[in-house]
C-alpha cells in the first residue's frame, strides 16, 4: 500500500476550501428538511428511473485501449427508502434512494506483456454497489451514500475484458495475472450540489455547482466541478447523469436522481460541457492493495477531468454520449486519456 501522509494535509486543505460552500447548502436546506411526516410525496415531481451505462475507451475520441479501459453500470431509482437511508434523510418525504452495480476495469498500456510493466498502472478490477438517499429541493441537492464491493480477481475484470477482446477482434490482454490480489472495498461519500437555471421560452440554460467529499480503502477524495447545458426541453435533474467527478460520467452515485421534468412536450435535446477537479488522498486502482504486496505507481494528489456530451431523449427515453478527458493520474504517465460513454435512461412517474 501507498498513502503519502502529506496527501492528508493537501486534503484537508482542499475540504477547507471547499466546506463553506458545502456548509452554505446545507444551511439553506435546513429548512426544506423540516417536512412534517403526514406529507405524502407528489406524484407529479416524484419519478422512477433505470439508467444503464455503457464505457470504454475504443468509443472514446482518441480510441485508445488502455488505462481505464471499460467501465459498465445499471442502476435505478425507487422510492422504498431503507429505513437506515431514511433517518439519515432526516425522514423528507420528497428524498428518493437509488441502488445501482458497476464495473471498472484499469489496464496498462501495453497489454501485449505478460510481465509486470513497472511503470505503468496495475491491472484492476472493481466491482460494487453503490447505495445513496438523494434528498432535492428546489435548486438544491444532497447526496449520501457508500460503494461496497470487491478489487481483484473475483471482480471479473479478465473474464470481462477478454470477451470484449474477443467480440471486437483485439488481441487478448496478456497481464490479468498481475492484477491486485482480492480485497473488500468500501467508499462514504457526501456531495451538495445547486444549480442556476432561466429559459428564454423555447431554449434552456443551466449551470449546475458542487462539492463533496468520499472517505474509504478504495477512494479517498474531495472534489469540485461544474456542468453547464444548453438545448430544448433540458430535463430538471440537476445534470444527474454528469455530475460524477470519476471517470465514468454516468457514474451511478449522481445519475439516478429521478427527478426530471419535461415542460414543453415529449422531445428533448441538449449538450452540455464541464469540468470536474480532485484533491487525491488515495486511489487503490494506482497505490496499490491496502493489505500486502501488490504492483503500484505513484499517483498525483491532484486530478481533474473535461467532458462534452450530447442527450436526446422522447418520451421518458434518453440516449446520450459523453467523451471524458482524463487528466494525468500518475507519475510518468505520458497524455492524458480520453474514455466515452453511451448512455441509456428510461424514467416514468410513480405510481
Amino acid at each position: 500500500m501507498k498513502f503519502n501522509p502529506s496527501r492528508l494535509l493537501i486534503l484537508l486543505c482542499s475540504l477547507a476550501l471547499t466546506t463553506p460552500t458545502a456548509s452554505r447548502a446545507v444551511e439553506e436546506n435546513k429548512a426544506h428538511l423540516k417536512v412534517p411526516m403526514e406529507r405524502q410525496r407528489d406524484p407529479d415531481t416524484q419519478e422512477d428511473v433505470w439508467v444503464v451505462g455503457l464505457g470504454n475507451d475504443l468509443i472514446g475520441l482518441k480510441k485508445s485501449d488502455r488505462w481505464l479501459t471499460s467501465n459498465i453500470m445499471i442502476g435505478t431509482t425507487t422510492k422504498k427508502i431503507p429505513t437506515f437511508i431514511e433517518k439519515i434523510l432526516a425522514d423528507n418525504p420528497n428524498a428518493v434512494f437509488s441502488i445501482a452495480v458497476s464495473q471498472y476495469l484499469y489496464t496498462p498500456d501495453d497489454t501485449s506483456r505478460s510481465d509486470v510493466v513497472e511503470n505503468d498502472r496495475p491491472y484492476a478490477g472493481w466491482l460494487f454497489v453503490t447505495l445513496q438517499g438523494i434528498d432535492r429541493k428546489d435548486n438544491y441537492m444532497i447526496v449520501t451514500g457508500f460503494d461496497v464491493g470487491v478489487v481483484g480477481p473475483l471482480a471479473g475484470g479478465e473474464t470481462v475484458q477478454s470477451f470484449i477482446h474477443k467480440a471486437t477482434g483485439s488481441d487478448a490482454p496478456k497481464g490479468w495475472d498481475n492484477q491486485l490480489h482480492n480485497e473488500v472495498g468500501i467508499n462514504v461519500f457526501k456531495l451538495w450540489a445547486k444549480s442556476l437555471r432561466s429559459s428564454d421560452g423555447t431554449f434552456d440554460r443551466e449551470l449546475i455547482g458542487h462539492v463533496g467529499l468520499t472517505l474509504g480503502n478504495v477512494n479517498t477524495h474531495a472534489e469540485t466541478g461544474f456542468l453547464a447545458r444548453w438545448g430544448y426541453n433540458v430535463p430538471d435533474d440537476m445534470g444527474a447523469p454528469f455530475l460524477s467527478t470519476g471517470e465514468m460520467a454516468t457514474a451511478p452515485r449522481r445519475n439516478t436522481i429521478g427527478l426530471a421534468a419535461h415542460d414543453k412536450g415529449d422531445f428533448s435535446f441538449y449538450v452540455f460541457g464541464g469540468a470536474d477537479a480532485r484533491a487525491v488522498a488515495r486511489d487503490m486502482m494506482l497505490d496499490g492493495n491496502t493489505f500486502g504486496d501488490s504492483h503500484s505507481v505513484d499517483s498525483k494528489a491532484f486530478v481533474y477531468d473535461w467532458k462534452v456530451g450530447v442527450v436526446v431523449g422522447y418520451k421518458g427515453f434518453e440516449v446520450g454520449y459523453t467523451n471524458v478527458r482524463v487528466s494525468k493520474r500518475f507519475e510518468g504517465q505520458v497524455d492524458p486519456s480520453d474514455n466515452g460513454v453511451i448512455f441509456f435512461r428510461y424514467t416514468k412517474r410513480f405510481k
